[in-house]
């Protein structure tokens, strides 16, 4: 549905230090990085990171990153959490449609209290 999502961030180089880990778990690596900006992806650009002022950085966002086995949820938990995320510390397969969804929890990165999760579909 969306082709990128951008964050407006204080400071790149300190969000590159969560993202740039936390994202290779999932295979997205950087793919642009110059000037004001930092776009992430597997083949072409979706999440872009944009350096600004302090008075319009992005706060209150939620992203979920789509994984492909419960592995990488879990190992994305950890790697965002070495890099500084913080957890809230709620855990729980939900069930929709014909299929288990295992979540992340939900984890904070920036003082701005955005959110960030994995999911990964499962087939039952």
């Amino acid at each position: 549905m969306f082709d990128h999502v951008m964050l407006n961030v204080s400071s790149r180089t300190n969000s590159m230090k969560f993202y740039t880990p936390v994202l290779e778990v999932l295979g997205i690596k950087v793919l642009y990085d110059q000037d004001a900006y930092t776009a992430y992806g597997t083949e072409s650009p979706h999440f872009w990171l944009r350096e600004s002022t302090s008075t319009d950085v992005t706060r209150k966002a939620h992203l979920a990153f789509l994984a492909e086995s419960r592995h990488l949820v879990d190992e994305f938990y950890q790697a965002a959490l070495a890099a500084g995320g913080k957890s809230n510390a709620r855990r729980a397969p939900n069930s929709t449609a014909g299929t288990a969804v295992m979540t992340t929890p939900t984890l904070y990165h920036h003082g701005k209290r955005n959110q960030y999760k994995t999911k990964c579909n499962v087939a039952r």
